[in-house]
This record gives structure tokens, sequence and C-alpha cells, in this order.
């Protein structure tokens, strides 16, 4: 069985995949970003849907699926990539019988940790320090468990010319000679000219939930499962527990259970941003915070 993760990134993602991977029959895959694009030509913006599919490309992925989780002799293969948000469509179609774990996060700690990851990225590209810039992509292909999947990754990389932009902000053509970094959600050209930083970030998490709101309306509801973030700190036990029996693996899992996950990251956004940057925040995500449920219509409409 196949599972992805759908979140924007900074939505606790990474953590769920390693909770996950703690169950004796769940292999977690980090960002196998290049195998679904390895056989697609190179787009400026991150969607997909299945007219981007190729008879191709659609068994070549199938194949490297397959090809990892026999490796890996596990029952589930647990796959996180924060740009599959605008790829359901397309992961759906080749994989018809996919399960999806749509990860809900508050999108002011989101927007809050996406605001620092772009500092941090930024900061490596800027340094202009090659030892940087070479530990960032090390760090990132370690996470690919396989060589093979290493070398897939450095082909795609050195073909595209992308230079492990998912990865480290570059300033090239690839984000119209300004810094960039994560999700090109459709349109994000003229927002990454006419936005600071803090509101694009914004953006990148507001256009992912809604991108994943509305494929997933496609999708069969047995087949889809939504997580909160804050659910999964709170109460790791019974969250667990829900997502083992809509994996359809051992529920009784202690390995996975007893992982330590700490509340500590919950709220910064109030704790820690200045509150003239919280309302240009507020401008572009409470219309999603109230639909998720964050916010009532009282907040909303104060």
């Amino acid at each position: 069985m196949y599972a992805f993760i759908l979140a924007s990134p900074r939505s606790g993602t990474t953590v769920l995949g390693e909770v996950l991977e703690r169950h004796r029959e769940i292999v977690h895959w980090y960002e196998p970003y290049f195998i679904w694009e390895y056989k697609l030509p190179v787009c400026n913006d991150d969607h997909r849907d299945t007219t981007d599919l190729t008879e191709e490309a659609t068994q070549f992925i199938r194949a490297e699926f397959a090809r990892v989780l026999q490796k890996s002799g596990k029952k589930v293969l647990v796959e996180k990539t924060p740009i599959n948000a605008f790829k359901v469509d397309m992961i759906h179609a080749v994989f018809p019988d996919a399960r999806f774990i749509h990860l809900v996060r508050d999108g002011r700690d989101v927007v809050h940790s996406i605001y620092r990851e772009w500092r941090t990225r930024r900061d490596i590209s800027s340094a202009r320090s090659p030892w940087r810039v070479l530990t960032a992509i090390v760090r990132t292909l370690r996470r690919q468990r396989y060589w093979r999947n290493r070398i897939q990754a450095v082909s795609y990389e050195v073909r595209t010319r992308h230079r492990f932009g998912a990865f480290v902000a570059k300033r090239d053509d690839d984000w119209v000679n300004l810094v960039g970094w994560g999700p090109r959600f459709p349109g994000w050209e003229q927002a990454r000219k006419n936005m600071t930083e803090l509101e694009f970030g914004a953006m990148q998490w507001y256009e992912c939930e809604r991108y994943i709101q509305s494929s997933l309306k496609s999708v069969p509801t047995a087949n889809v499962l939504e997580v909160r973030y804050e659910d999964l700190v709170a109460d790791p036990k019974h969250t667990l527990t829900r997502i083992f029996r809509f994996l359809g693996v051992a529920e009784n899992e202690s390995g996975a259970v007893g992982f330590d996950l700490t509340p500590g990251r919950i709220g910064q956004f109030e704790k820690k941003m200045p509150r003239e940057m919280q309302d240009k925040v507020h401008a572009i995500i409470d219309p999603m915070q109230l639909a998720l449920g964050y916010l009532n219509d009282q907040t909303h409409s104060g």
C-alpha cells in the first residue's frame, strides 16, 4: 500500500513521517520529488494534473515506488513531499488505491515556521559559502536511504539545473531573480514580486491548503484521513491509532506511540511575531483559518 501525507511545508510532515516509520510495517520515503518529475518536462510552477502524465512516466513512478517498498520489506510506504499539495490528481491517477493523510496545522504557526525557514535558507544562499551550500545538499541526499535514489536526485537536479533549489534558497530564473524557496503555486511569480517574504509564505500555506481540499473531493472518502497536528502532539497515542487503523497495520505499536512529541512550537506566531506582521498574515490566511475551524466567525469579523 502507498500513502501520502499532504500538507504545506512546516506543518509537521517530517515529524509524522518519522513517527510512522517507527512502526514495524511502515517505511517512510522522504520527499522523492525527483521521481514524480523525472520523466516530465520542466514546468514553471509545481502544479501537475493527469494531463501531464504519460504512460512512460506512470510506469516509471510505479516501478520506483514498488522497488523502495520491496527493498524495505514493509507493508506500507508513506511518502511526504509538500509540493504534492499541487499533484493530488496526478498521484491518484498513478495510484488509484492510495491513501491520503491530510495533516492540518494552525496556519499562524505554519506561517511563522515558513518565515523562519525562508530566512535560514536565504542566509545560506547569501553567504556565498560553497561549503554551507554543499553541506545542505549532502544533508538532503542522506535522507534518501538508497544510493539509487540519491543518484536519481542528483541526475534530476543537473538535468533541470534546479541545483537543489527546493532545499537551498536561490536567486535565479526559477524565482524571477528573487530569493525563493518552497512550493511554487500557480501565479506565484506575480505574488513573489509584490509581496514580502512573510506575505508570500502565508500565500504558500493558503494555496497548499486550497489545492489539497479541492483535489481531495475527487478521492473516495474512505481513502482520506484528516489529522490535526495539534491532536498529534497533544494525544499521540489516540491520533496514531487512528492512522494505523486507516493504513491497515497493527494498532498496538509501542515504538511509534512512544515517540517524544513536544508541544513547544504551538502558539509561536502569537508569542514571537510583532503585531504589525501578524496583521499582514491574518489578511491572507484568515478565510482558510475560518474554514479549517481555527477561527470563529466573531474572531474573523473582528
